[in-house]
């Protein structure tokens, strides 16, 4: 049974088709790879870049933008650290990690009314200061105050 995929023993699986899946890739190596190992099935599209009006509601596999992420329905990126970097299908299945599965939200979607003041404050902050410790510090100041009143 595939992980990815194949839901067929549980009755209220979700059936999802080919044309749910668009893999983005220049490589025809790691398209296969994604079929081989199913990460997805046969048929998948096959999108040399991410195009917004092709992968939006579907499950994307590969390299794509925040931006262009929050079009999918999820994300599933699968880390290749070939030294080559040619990511034939023999040096995928050599050098591939894990698969991780990812959803991208805007942050007027999040449903954690908690945590959304925190995020669109650290947001102002990292557009006001330009750097990383914006958005950590008050990030990190926002969990520890929801966990106190818990």
């Amino acid at each position: 049974m595939n992980p990815f995929f194949d839901r067929s023993s549980h009755p209220k699986a979700l059936r999802l088709r080919p044309e749910d899946y668009a893999v983005v890739t220049r490589f025809s190596g790691f398209y296969e790879y994604c079929i081989k190992s199913g990460i997805c099935p046969r048929g998948a599209a096959f999108l040399p870049r991410p195009d917004r009006d092709l992968i939006a509601g579907k499950i994307v596999i590969g390299p794509v933008s925040p931006y262009v992420s929050v079009l999918a329905r999820a994300v599933i990126h699968v880390p290749v650290e070939s030294p080559d970097r040619n990511f034939s299908l023999e040096e995928c299945e050599q050098f591939a990690r894990p698969p991780l599965l990812y959803q991208a939200r805007r942050i007027e979607d999040v449903e954690t009314p908690e945590l959304l003041p925190a995020a669109k404050l650290a947001l102002r902050e990292l557009l006001r200061l330009g750097g990383a410790e914006a958005i950590v510090r008050p990030f990190e100041a926002a969990v520890r105050g929801v966990r106190e009143e818990s």
